[in-house]
């Protein structure tokens, strides 16, 4: 399984409102699920996920079959928050804006590691991105649109339902009439930029919400933080593992993968007591002794397998964690391994 495989999911109630739309364009919504590989019993189901890649498959198809080339944006006009589960409850019982956008992007992992999502904050403007985190999806440029559209809805919601941006930007070029998605935001809307963002005055940030349950808000941030905790260290460790030999096991790469800033992986690890480059350690001292057991591994690729670019740092890596030489080391560990006869 590739890192690209771990990160292509996301929770099926992104389909909520699909089958809909799809059956009302007159097209089989049982065929074009089943040609890429989802179950349409799943549709809204908060417990299970899908491929993300397949998603943007059956998205890519509505624009292509139905000759509908804003599909993406239409999408997400029949669709609304509800689509992200607990964040949806999380931004709607949000004291403030900024709350609630920091919320979404250090719990985006419960509804998709495939996507990502970025605050950047100046002194009159800021903005929210979006990114897909995974190659290989069918026109990308579709489910960029749907979820920036998406994104609308949620400052929507959090603003009032008479906000607009100050500016819409996308990274690709326009797949419809520029005067169609300057109706659909209400405001103007640049391609090429740098990112995919809505673009917003600062002063929202701290627009205070009314009519919050705090105790709702307090119960589903407990339930994502426990799932938070219970499953980085498994996560970053696996990835860990899996990037070492291509010596990109560091703290943006992973960062990357999780779909969440590096100095918020960062925090969240400081704030439990443990760092990157601990885990890193762990991953590394563990992994050594599996492949030292493995007697015709030579030590050079022992070596590569740990991310390190010479069989020195092997050598003084086992002298720091076991305090001998990685060859005596193997002689130690082979000699414990029962020998089991064959008949």
């Amino acid at each position: 399984m590739t890192v690209d495989d771990m990160q292509d999911l996301v929770r099926a109630t992104t389909l909520a409102g699909v089958g809909e739309f799809i059956t009302q364009m007159g097209a089989d919504l049982n065929r074009w699920f089943r040609d890429v590989g989802i179950d349409p019993d799943l549709i809204g189901d908060q417990s299970n996920f899908v491929p993300y890649s397949a998603v943007a498959a059956v998205v890519a198809r509505g624009a292509r079959d139905l000759r509908i080339p804003d599909f993406g944006l239409r999408l997400s006009k029949v669709q609304d928050l509800s689509i992200m589960g607990p964040l949806a409850v999380l931004a709607r019982n949000s004291p403030r804006v900024d709350t609630a956008l920091h919320s979404f992007i250090t719990y985006l992992y419960s509804y998709s590691p495939a996507i990502s999502n970025e605050l950047r904050t100046g002194p009159s403007t800021s903005s929210f991105e979006f990114d897909i985190q995974i190659r290989n999806v069918a026109s990308p440029d579709q489910m960029v649109e749907r979820a920036v559209g998406v994104i609308l809805g949620m400052f929507q919601l959090l603003v009032g339902p008479d906000f607009c941006p100050t500016e819409v930007t996308f990274r690709h070029a326009p797949i419809s009439p520029v005067p169609i998605y300057e109706q659909f935001f209400g405001s103007p809307v640049r391609f090429g930029c740098f990112a995919n963002a809505v673009t917003f005055p600062t002063s929202l940030l701290v627009l205070r919400r009314e009519g919050i349950d705090e105790v709702t808000r307090s119960m589903v941030l407990r339930m994502l933080e426990d799932t938070y905790r219970e499953n980085l260290d498994d996560r970053i460790r696996e990835l860990v593992r899996r990037l070492l030999p291509a010596r990109r096991a560091d703290l943006t790469d992973v960062a990357h993968t999780l779909a969440v800033h590096p100095r918020t992986l960062q925090r969240n690890l400081d704030n439990r007591g443990t760092s990157f480059g601990q885990i890193v350690e762990e991953v590394r001292k563990d992994l050594a002794l599996e492949l030292l057991a493995i007697p015709e591994m030579p030590l050079a690729l022992v070596a590569h397998q740990l991310g390190y670019s010479e069989q020195s740092v092997l050598s003084r890596s086992c002298q720091r964690w076991f305090g001998t030489s990685p060859r005596r080391l193997r002689g130690r560990i082979t000699s414990t391994i029962e020998v089991v006869p064959t008949d």
